[in-house]
Parts: structure tokens; sequence; C-alpha cells
């Protein structure tokens, strides 16, 4: 019973570690992750060191593998890292988010940036096409995931099949519905030539208005 206690309590000790390390290391990954850009290299690597330090700590956690994930897709975000490897990195954050599946095969936001990263490195095959609808049936109303299918689908409408094509629909529907993101989801759909499958979806004013707005823009150019 007392053995039982003293694991017990290394694992609590472990997973609090853990916690404090991520932790740490989320103030810069909130910060680049809203300016756009990673500021500081050495930041960089400081929070890579910690969030991998969780995941050693607590490997069952699919956060951990998700956020390395994120920081090796952000690495390109900073200059002086431009010039190294970009297929490679790209590799590596693949790896981290299917382990991140791995560990929460339900996570649809974890599937998303699959997809995302996959689509990046341009690969369109199988598993990019299982990933996004995975992203859609798993994590619907989420609107970090719709927006990434967004993007990601109105890039790809050609390629995908038909019944992924209805699920990108469905789930920009949904996007408008919430009307948290529609002036970015009309951006989208000017920028990859969508306009025309979006433009039934608008109801309000205010969306129709946004709209034209666009369409008038465009036809300036």
């Amino acid at each position: 019973m007392a053995t039982f206690s003293l694991s017990l309590g290394g694992l609590a000790i472990a997973f609090g570690v853990a916690d404090l390390a991520e932790t740490s290391a989320g103030v810069w990954m909130r910060e680049w992750e809203k300016q756009g850009h990673v500021s500081n290299l050495e930041q960089w690597n400081r929070a890579f060191a910690r969030v991998n330090l969780a995941r050693r700590l607590n490997p069952i956690d699919a956060d951990h593998s998700a956020n390395l994930g994120r920081l090796m897709e952000w690495l390109f975000w900073h200059p002086e890292a431009r010039a190294t490897d970009y297929g490679l990195h790209r590799e590596r954050a693949a790896e981290l988010y299917a382990e991140a599946i791995g560990k929460r095969p339900t996570w649809g936001y974890a599937w998303a940036h699959y997809a995302e990263n996959q689509f990046l490195l341009g690969s369109q095959d199988a598993n990019f096409l299982l990933a996004l609808e995975n992203a859609i049936v798993l994590a619907p109303w989420e609107p970090g995931v719709q927006r990434k299918v967004a993007w990601i689908g109105m890039a790809t409408w050609d390629e995908l099949p038909d019944p992924l094509r209805m699920l990108v629909k469905e789930s920009i529907r949904r996007s408008i519905e919430l009307d948290s993101m529609t002036n970015e989801l009309v951006r989208f759909a000017a920028h990859f030539e969508w306009l025309d499958e979006l433009a039934p979806m608008l109801k309000t004013h205010a969306q129709i208005s946004t709209l034209e707005n666009v369409r008038r823009h465009t036809r300036l150019r």
C-alpha cells in the first residue's frame, strides 16, 4: 500500500511539473499566435524544450504532442529559421499531430491541424482526405476547426471527392450560422474563386453587404 501511494505521489509530481512546463511555454505561444510571428528564436527553443519536457513527463497527454506540432510549424514564422529545411520540419509536425491523434482519436482539433499541415506539405493523399473529414465530423461547431476546414476546403475544392465537398459546405454553413468570421470566409472565397458557392449561404444584410463589397473590390483590381 505504501509503495502504491509513493507511485501515485510520483505520478502527481511528474504531471504537476509537466503542467508547469507547458504553462510557462504557453505564455509565449499565445503571444506568437496573436501576433502571427515568432519574435524570438531563443524563446522558441526554450518553449520547445519545455513542452517536450512536459511530453516526456506525461506521455499520455495529447495536448503536449499537438503543441509540439504547432511549434514545429511556427518555427518558420521567424526569419532566421526560414533558411532551414522547411519540408523536414513540417514532416516532424505531421508526426507529432499523428501522435496526438493516436492518443486522442476523437480530437477534431488535432485532425484539422494534421490536414492543414499535410496540405501545406503538398500532400492531398488518402491520409489528408481522412484528416479533413474527421476534423469536420468530430468538431462540427469549433470555430478554429471551421476556419481551417473552410480555407483548406476552398483551396482543394476541385480535387475533393463529392461526399467530402458536401461535408465542407455544411461546415461553412455552420460557420455562417455562428456569424463569427463571415468577413474572413468571404475573403477566403474571393481568393479561391469560391464566391458563387458561398453566396447562397449568406442571409443577413451585413453578410450580403460584405459579399457585395468584396465583389466590387475584386472587379476594380
